[in-house]
């Protein structure tokens, strides 16, 4: 599992929004990421290069995985979703708990 300074930034910006609040409060948002930073690789940012998505901002993720020939992305991001088709699978946090049996 890899995780840039960018993708941080992101997921901080993300679990500070009102939709996430009921799961994040009382410091769990911190807690989750501080957890990532802990147990995950901390990889330089890289270029998105050629467009691979329908939002721009999101190529940089399939870039990354490319450059740290990762198995897969794990996002719920359509744009991302829509994407698997590129060489890189994408799968939803859901389909990665199911494939490491973490869910039963």
């Amino acid at each position: 599992m890899v995780v840039t300074p960018k993708l941080l930034a992101e997921l901080t910006d993300v679990l500070g929004r009102e939709k996430f609040s009921a799961n994040s409060a009382d410091g769990r948002a911190a807690a989750f990421i501080a957890a990532l930073v802990d147990r995950a690789e901390m990889v330089s940012d890289v270029a998105a290069g050629a467009s691979k998505t329908a939002d721009p901002d999101d190529d940089y993720l399939l870039a990354v995985g490319e450059a740290c020939g990762l198995d897969a992305v794990v996002s719920g991001d359509r744009h991302l979703l829509d994407a698997a088709s590129t060489g890189l699978p994408v799968v939803t946090p859901r389909e990665l708990c199911d494939r490491l049996d973490l869910v039963s």
